[in-house]
């Protein structure tokens, strides 16, 4: 990923993927506060809404640290945003990177994952990725379901990779390479 004078704007059909705001911790406070969002995460829901700031300014400032870039995604009709999408894990040396997402469960199961997945995929493969990651936690079978609709294979089992509570957890291991789809 080259840098940028200006944040990318993604669209599709359905969504539009945008510069995450200072105004956007609320939803995040909320979003990571729930279970259901961070029992795949690999970290415990928020309990603090100074978790919601702290995470927005880490995702705002992935892109000029270096170390990613994380898109918050809304709805393109109402601009409601229902959850992030993004880079981490970014090395331009090696020209790889790992995607990271989470929506919030009022908008599970209509495939916008799958397309939040494809339009930053796209933009990284546009920007010069040639290998893109995804680290899933083997019981998580919606999110696996959503990178394998985009091309990822499954490459293997990193056992123990997470810890979540205290408990040490296996993850599936995807990628996706520039050279397995034409784009």
């Amino acid at each position: 990923m080259s840098e940028q004078a200006v944040f990318p704007i993604l669209e599709t059909e359905r969504l539009r993927l945008r510069e995450i705001e200072q105004g956007d911790a609320e939803f995040l406070y909320q979003n990571f506060s729930k279970p259901e969002v961070t029992q795949y995460y690999g970290m415990e829901p928020f309990t603090d809404p100074e978790q919601g700031v702290r995470i927005a300014e880490s995702f705002r400032n992935a892109l000029a640290e270096k170390r990613g870039i994380r898109f918050a995604i809304t709805l393109r009709e109402t601009g409601e945003m229902i959850g992030t999408a993004g880079f981490n894990a970014w090395n331009p040396y090696h020209k790889r990177t790992e995607i990271g997402y989470e929506l919030n469960p009022d908008h599970w199961g209509m495939g916008y994952v799958t397309e939040a997945i494809r339009a930053v995929v796209d933009y990284g493969f546009s920007t010069g990725m040639e290998r893109i990651g995804a680290i899933i936690t083997c019981d998580n079978p919606a999110s696996q379901r959503a990178v394998e609709k985009n091309g990822f294979v499954r490459e293997g089992v990193l056992r123990g990779y997470l810890q979540q509570g205290g408990t040490a957890r296996d993850v599936y291991s995807y990628s996706l390479l520039a050279s397995d789809t034409p784009r």
